[in-house]
């Protein structure tokens, strides 16, 4: 592959390294509004207290998760991750309780750090070496921006629609994201 030879020639910016960046946008700006809509439906329901748990819970499913992907022979396509992780992040906007908070977030975390882990494997496999600190200070950049952009956005939504809401724009933009990246690269291995 390039990514072995550490040939420095042709774009950077190819097909599937841009719908790699989309991976890395989605999930940041899944994680983004998951972090606002925890802290928003815990005040709105009187439980602030539950913070550091329902966070931890996230956290932890999240770490387990991306060790045990970490362990696979051969990982998953980002963009098809992405597009999970907003399948279980949208159930979220249901929880009505720090209880059904805790267990759904949980559940969402399971997508988290995989996801991420998988759109950093692709980068290494369809970016040449010489170019791959270029193509991770993208990927950093790409995944600020998200979180930059996610929390105002779903914080906006938070006060015109309430909590829930902002997991449902979370999920919105990571599934668009993610299912419109696999059509456009339904013909591209990303080796995630």
């Amino acid at each position: 592959s390039d990514a072995a030879d550490g040939e420095d020639s042709g774009r950077l910016f190819t097909l599937p390294l841009i719908a790699v960046l989309c991976a890395v946008f989605a999930a940041n700006f899944a994680l983004s509004g998951t972090d606002l809509g925890i802290v928003a439906c815990l005040r709105s329901w009187g439980e602030v207290s539950l913070t550091g748990i329902i966070m931890s819970v996230w956290g932890v499913t999240s770490g387990l998760a991306g060790f045990t992907y970490g362990a696979l022979k051969r990982g998953f396509h980002p963009l098809l991750l992405a597009v999970i992780l907003a399948l279980v992040t949208a159930p979220v906007a249901l929880a009505r309780g720090g209880l059904w908070l805790g267990i759904l977030v949980g559940v969402a975390g399971l997508l988290c750090a995989p996801t991420l882990a998988s759109a950093n494997n692709a980068i290494t496999n369809i970016v040449p070496a010489g170019r791959l600190g270029l193509a991770m200070g993208w990927y950093g950049t790409v995944g600020t921006a998200a979180s930059a952009l996610g929390s105002p956005l779903c914080g906006t939504v938070i006060d015109n629609f309430g909590a829930p809401a902002a997991f449902l724009l979370a999920a919105g933009v990571s599934l668009v994201l993610g299912a419109g990246g696999l059509i456009a690269t339904r013909h591209h291995d990303l080796g995630g």
